[in-house]
């Protein structure tokens, strides 16, 4: 069963992974970067999936208008936005 504090884990894993490609300053990585990095700190000041929601759906629309839909960067954020959901349906049930 999907919970926050795993979340919040990858999304900090994927941060660093990203980080830790060495990506060019300015490129599409790079803002994705950014944030995610915007994401990690409001989960980690955060209890509640629904907390993050608008944070998740803004990093959810750049990806979805800036990079390539079967890249590895697509990849990760797709699977951020899919455990969120997770997160947010188990909350209500």
């Amino acid at each position: 069963m999907a919970n926050f504090t795993d979340f919040v884990e990858l999304i900090d894993k994927h941060c660093e992974e990203i980080a830790n490609s060495n990506c060019a300053k300015g490129s599409i990585e790079d803002y994705c970067l950014n944030h995610l990095r915007k994401l990690s700190v409001n989960a980690h000041s955060s209890e509640h999936a629904s907390d993050v929601s608008n944070s998740v759906k803004s990093i959810t629309r750049f990806t979805s208008d800036s990079v390539e839909w079967n890249s590895d960067l697509m990849i990760r954020i797709t699977e951020i936005a899919e455990y969120h959901s997770a997160l947010l349906k188990s909350d209500t049930k």
